[in-house]
Parts: C-alpha cells; structure tokens; sequence
C-alpha cells in the first residue's frame, strides 16, 4: 500500500502494527525497511542517513546498538554488523584509545607533563585543545575512562597556570602534577 507522508488521514488508516513496511522518498534515494521481527534499516546517502540519527547518539551509536544485537541473535546478524562498523569509537580504558585519537592526545599530554617534557602552561592550553577536538570529532569515552578524563576537565576549570591569576585556595602546579599522576594511576599509565 502505498501511503502518502503529507496526508495525515492515508497516514491514520494505515495498518502499521505486525505489518513488515517500507517508507520511502519518492525518488527512491532513501528509505526505511521495517520488519516484523521487530528489525528495521535505514537507507540512503550519507546526508540523509547522518541527518535521520541525529538523534539518540547518531551513526555511530545505532551501528554499536545493532553490532550489540547482532552478538545476541547470532551468525546472520552479526555478518551484517561486521559490514557496518562504527566510524567513529567509544573507549573504555586508555589501552583501546586509538593513536592519533584526541583522547590519545589527552593521554600524551598527561604523560608529558608528569615527565617534565611539557609545563604546566603548555600542558593547559594544549589539553584544552584536545579535549575540544574531541568533543568537535565526536570521540566518545566512557567508564573508567570517562570519569578520569571528566575528572582532569573538573580540576582543569579550577586552575591557571598563570599564578599571578590565582586566588587563595586555587589548585597550584604541584597540585596539578598530583591530580594528573592520580588520573594516570586510574588509566593504569
């Protein structure tokens, strides 16, 4: 049957319960495969298919929900999910984080800055950078990983390293190289 997505009355009649359906653009460039087994996929270009999961994670967070699914309902699936890898990767521990990542950097810098290669200074302005990189690539953590760096951004807010900026009671660089090793002992670093 075919229904038209403008006529809220077509749209109304529509039998959409226990019924395997396809919605799709007029020209056919994209579309939306319901199943009754309660499976659905959405298809198109690019544009339309980022602009469609914007919502609830995007891309990325549906293909990790369906690889998830796929790992439960077995061998058909799962030769599926393997076509359609995330493009973008959610870590837990700082052992997964990818090399080049801006969560890599992160780590880099941590490390730098307790081994005496970075100041404090370079070390504030340089993770801030990263940590906007990764927010603006859409790098994920989460877990023990999340916390520690969500950690580092908290203490971060609190410090300068301009000391001529601090009031009485604001973390100093001896705090900040504490704060950095206790997140690296976490990361196991």
């Amino acid at each position: 049957m075919w229904v038209s997505l403008v006529d809220s009355a077509e749209l109304a009649d529509a039998t959409w319960r226990d019924t395997e359906f396809v919605v799709a653009l007029p020209d056919v460039s994209a579309a939306l495969v319901v199943t009754t087994q309660g499976y659905s996929l959405l298809g198109g270009d690019p544009a339309f298919v980022n602009g469609a999961m914007t919502m609830n994670g995007g891309v990325d967070a549906a293909r990790a929900l369906f690889r998830r699914q796929a790992k439960k309902v077995g061998d058909p699936l799962r030769a599926i999910a393997a076509q359609y890898p995330p493009t973008r990767r959610s870590w837990k521990t700082a052992q997964e984080v990818e090399p080049g990542s801006a969560v890599a950097d992160q780590l880099t810098l941590m490390t730098a800055l307790v081994t005496g290669e970075i100041s404090p200074k370079s070390f504030e302005m340089d993770w801030y950078d990263a940590w906007r990189r990764e927010r603006d690539s859409g790098e994920r953590t989460h877990g023990v990983l999340y916390e520690a760096l969500k950690e580092m951004f908290f203490f971060l807010e609190d410090y300068t390293a301009d000391a001529s900026l601090r009031e009485p009671g604001d973390p100093t660089d001896d705090d900040l190289l504490r704060a950095v090793r206790e997140v690296l002992t976490l990361l196991d670093l």
